[in-house]
C-alpha cells in the first residue's frame, strides 16, 4: 500500500495522535471544536449516534460505514482511547463520562438477575441512560442508534421514515438498531426502568425470567432486550417493531439468526449481493433486501469481508483496527 493511499484513510494520523498524546494513558487528545455552549453545533437532520465501551478492533470498520452512508453527523461515546480512533475516522467524538448522570442513579438501585456479568448487563442498560443525556445536551429530539457491530448498506431514512409512528423502535428481539424518533420516547423508556427497579415487588418477576432463560436456554436473564420487550408490553404505540412495521425488516436481526431463511455452509444467514447490496433468502428463496447486517457473536468474523464488500479499502482497515486493539490493551 502506498502512503499516499495510508493516509487517505487517516491511520498514520489516528496512530501518531495516539502515540504522542498517550490516549490510552488518560493524557489528552484532539478535541472535536465546540460552541460557546461547551458543545459541537448539530443541524436538524438524523444522526447516527454509537456509544462502545473499551475499544475492539470493528469500530473503525462500522464508524466509517455509517459515515458513508449518514444523511448528517455521526457520533461516537466512548473512552480517550476509541473518542482518539473516532475522530480520526472523521465522525465527532464524547467521552461516556460527560453523560453518567442518569447511568449513574440506575446503577444506584440495579439488581442482576442473568447468567452474564452484572459490568456487562447493567452497561448495556445504561447506554440507553447515557444516550437519553447525550441527546438532551446537544438538543437533539431524534437519532438513529447503532451498535459497532453493524454495518449499513445505504442510507435508511427511507426507512426510518415509516417508523415514524413511534417514538423508539427495535427488531422485536433487541435495539441494536433503534430509531429514536422522540427524545421524549427515550426519556420515558429510562423513566419506566427507574420505577420497575425501584418497585420491590419487581424482584420476582425478574427471578422468574431469568430462572426461565435457564432452563429454556441454559443461559441469559433480564438484559436490556428483556426491557424492551416488557416495555413495549406496556406501551405498544410508543415501541415500535420491525416486523410489525415493515413485515420483512430490512434490518437484519442478526447473521447468526436464520429461522425462516436459508442458511450458508458456515450457518449464517445466506446473502445474495448485487450493486454492492446484501439480501437474504427466504426459506420460499424470496430476496429480502438489508439496509444494515448485524454481525453479532461468531458472525464478527464476517465484518471484513462484508465491509469489503459493501465498498472501500476494509483489509486495510482491519489490519489498523487490529493494531490499535493491541495497542489498547498493552
Amino acid at each position: 500500500m502506498t502512503r499516499p493511499t495510508y493516509r487517505r484513510y487517516g491511520w498514520t494520523a489516528v496512530v501518531g495522535t495516539l502515540v504522542a498524546s498517550g490516549a490510552s494513558h488518560g493524557c489528552s487528545v484532539i478535541e472535536t471544536p465546540r460552541s460557546k455552549t461547551g458543545f459541537a453545533p448539530l443541524s436538524s437532520m438524523t444522526s447516527l449516534i454509537y456509544i462502545h465501551k473499551g475499544y475492539s478492533w470493528y469500530v473503525p470498520l462500522a464508524l466509517r460505514n455509517g459515515r458513508r452512508f449518514a444523511d448528517d453527523e455521526v457520533h461516537f461515546l466512548g473512552d480517550r482511547f476509541g473518542c482518539a480512533v473516532a475522530r480520526a475516522c472523521g465522525v465527532n467524538a464524547s467521552n461516556l463520562g460527560d453523560f453518567r448522570q442518569g447511568a449513574d442513579r440506575f446503577a444506584a438501585i440495579y439488581r442482576h438477575h442473568s447468567s452474564l456479568g452484572p459490568d456487562f448487563e447493567l452497561f448495556c442498560i445504561q447506554r440507553w441512560f447515557m444516550l437519553a443525556d447525550f441527546m438532551t445536551a446537544r438538543g437533539l429530539d431524534s437519532c438513529v442508534y447503532l451498535d459497532t457491530d453493524i454495518l449499513l448498506s445505504k442510507n435508511i431514512e427511507d426507512e426510518r421514515a415509516r417508523t415514524l409512528e413511534f417514538g423508539l423502535t427495535y427488531s422485536g428481539y433487541s435495539a441494536h438498531l433503534c430509531c429514536v424518533n422522540r427524545l421524549s420516547a427515550l426519556q420515558q423508556f429510562c423513566n419506566w426502568i427507574m420505577a420497575l427497579y425501584s418497585d420491590p415487588s419487581s424482584e420476582e418477576r425478574m427471578i422468574d425470567w431469568h430462572r426461565k432463560l435457564l432452563a429454556d436456554y441454559a443461559g441469559g436473564g433480564v438484559s436490556d432486550m428483556t426491557l424492551f420487550h416488557w416495555f413495549q408490553k406496556d406501551h405498544p404505540k410508543v415501541l415500535g417493531d420491525y416486523p410489525a412495521i415493515f413485515g420483512d425488516s430490512p434490518f437484519d436481526v442478526s447473521l447468526e439468526e436464520v429461522r425462516s431463511f436459508q442458511a450458508d455452509e458456515e450457518g449464517f444467514k445466506r446473502l445474495v449481493w448485487s450493486d454492492d447490496r446484501p439480501s437474504a433468502v427466504a426459506d420460499d428463496g424470496r430476496l429480502i433486501g438489508l439496509a444494515s447486517l448485524h454481525h453479532q457473536g461468531r458472525a464478527k468474523a464476517l465484518l471484513t469481508q462484508n465491509a469489503a464488500a459493501l465498498g472501500g479499502n476494509a483489509a486495510l482497515q482491519t489490519a489498523m483496527g487490529k493494531a490499535l486493539e493491541l495497542l489498547y490493551r498493552a
